[in-house]
């Protein structure tokens, strides 16, 4: 499990990493085009409809003697065809389309048409093929592979994001090139996971498609699909709105912000990893008392982890900015877009709770239902904000939408699933301590020393941070009686 963390640490962080890089290599305009690249790979995802999680699941009861071997195989061998056509079909799509959006719907000024066209279709080239390959990691997953999937995601994100740098300076910095070598990294991400699937099943490739097998994933896959949807659509419409109203290199600027925020979601992984499996393991052993016990500890502590960096990086936005792309004028225009999302960023890694006690529990219908009923009203008002505001907009849209989750939903989900912490949870539990961290933070924030020095500005958010959230494990009432348990353990 830590080496599983380390990866996603490791994937997630070298992409954070090295946009300010590609932004300078590029140029603003072309860094839009990148900002669409990354958009489309979350987009890619509603047509998975969550089949990747089905298979994985199919393949992992195979092992287990749950399913036969030759069903298991049909299914997969079904889905490659299955995915094999829905690649041609979207790449068919953006073949048809590409010059209608480059011409209608990205704005661009030094960019011509001509290179916008190529750019999206080697982007579809470079998406479709890497969603392809998550099938084939999806089976690897099944067949607890985990080292080895790994290992792939490691070479693949190191070859995806440090590689391109190295042949943007050697070979030309322009657009052609980066997604051309993304789509090359793609394919041979594609071809690798493959054989390396290949290698650990039976010999499949004279199975034919049936439909039959397809059929009997549909149940599973269609509740997946809705929630993917959702899920999807929720984080991802500002995304699509903005494109289609910013310039190019406002929308790179925006792509920048909205990354640098994304990384508060880091912690989400290793979080839901650690605490997830415990809490089903309560449910499933009707222990109520040490699941409350766990689930109130882990909910502060994940408000003082996602809230201090949330708002830490909300109200030290400029020099962090400064700092990573190394443009006074870039971080100007950047941190009020870092602001916003940042502190919508943190109250998803505080909802995160809520939705792992749903997960334990076996129900997702009302962490369905709320998306969904959320979705009506964020079309419309992100549609808008994205006209009026720009990212900036979006970001105030997108944190009210989470703060009304959090004051108004969370009550409705701990009183169907913890009913005694219907109200404790939210006023006892979370919104103290979220209180303390913010104030402690802002504080600092706005009696910083005048600094010469941006590094020094760093430091000193960082020595803010680190120090919100020591005072909110003394604050929260079961960090702090986990904490004097562990230093009793100690003496």
């Amino acid at each position: 499990m830590a080496l599983s963390i380390l990866t996603q640490g490791y994937t997630a962080a070298v992409g954070i990493i090295f946009m300010p890089l590609y932004l300078h290599l590029l140029g603003s305009e072309a860094f839009g085009l990148i900002g669409l690249f990354l958009m489309a790979q979350a987009w890619i995802q509603i047509v998975d409809m969550g089949f990747t999680q089905v298979i994985s699941r199919d393949i992992a009861r195979m092992r287990a003697g749950g399913l036969l071997e030759t069903e298991a195989m049909e299914r997969l061998r079904s889905l490659e065809w299955l995915f094999a056509t829905l690649t041609v079909l979207t790449l068919a799509l953006v073949l048809s389309t590409q010059h209608l959006i480059a011409t209608h719907w990205i704005h661009a000024q030094e960019i011509d048409i001509a290179t916008i066209t190529s750019s999206l279709t080697l982007i579809a080239v470079a998406v479709v093929f890497r969603w392809f390959a998550g099938l084939y990691r999806g089976v690897l997953i099944g067949l607890e592979k985990q080292n080895r999937v790994n290992m792939l995601l490691v070479v693949f994100a190191t070859l995806r994001f440090v590689g391109v740098f190295v042949v943007l300076i050697i070979v030309d910095p322009t657009p052609i090139v980066f997604f051309v070598y993304q789509a090359v990294v793609s394919s041979i991400e594609l071809l690798v996971n493959r054989y390396v699937v290949v290698r650990q099943l039976p010999n499949h490739a004279s199975l034919r498609f049936r439909m039959e097998a397809i059929k009997s994933m549909l149940p599973t896959v269609m509740s997946m699909s809705f929630l993917n949807i959702v899920w999807i659509a929720s984080t991802q419409l500002d995304k699509l709105f903005l494109s289609g109203v910013l310039n190019l290199t406002n929308y790179g600027y925006f792509t920048l912000g909205a990354t640098a925020a994304s990384g508060i979601l880091m912690l989400v992984i290793p979080f839901n990893q650690v605490v997830q499996p415990r809490l089903s393991f309560l449910v499933a052993r009707n222990n109520e008392k040490e699941l409350e016990e766990l689930y109130r500890l882990a909910s502060q502590f994940a408000v003082i982890g996602f809230v201090s960096i949330g708002v830490g990086l909300a109200f030290f936005a400029e020099p962090v900015l400064r700092i990573w792309t190394g443009s006074p004028e870039m971080a100007g225009i950047i941190a009020p877009i870092l602001f916003w999302y940042s502190l919508r960023n943190s109250i998803i890694g505080v909802m995160l709770a809520p939705f792992m006690l749903q997960f334990a529990r076996g129900s997702l219908r009302l962490h369905v239902l709320i998306n969904a009923v959320l979705l009506i009203f964020l079309v419309p008002a992100l549609f808008f904000a994205a006209q009026w505001q720009g990212g900036i907009g979006t970001g105030k849209v997108l944190f009210v939408a989470s703060l009304f989750s959090l004051l108004l939903w969370s009550p409705v989900v701990h009183r169907f699933f913890m009913p005694r912490l219907k109200w404790r949870w939210l006023f006892g539990d979370t919104l103290p301590v979220s209180a303390i961290i913010a104030a402690i933070v802002w504080l600092a924030a706005s009696n910083q020393p005048s600094f010469h020095q941006p590094i020094l500005v760093l430091a000193w958010a960082v020595v803010a941070i680190l120090a919100s959230m020591f005072i909110g494990v003394l604050t929260g009432s079961h960090t702090r009686q986990f904490l004097f348990q562990q230093m009793r353990r100690l003496k």
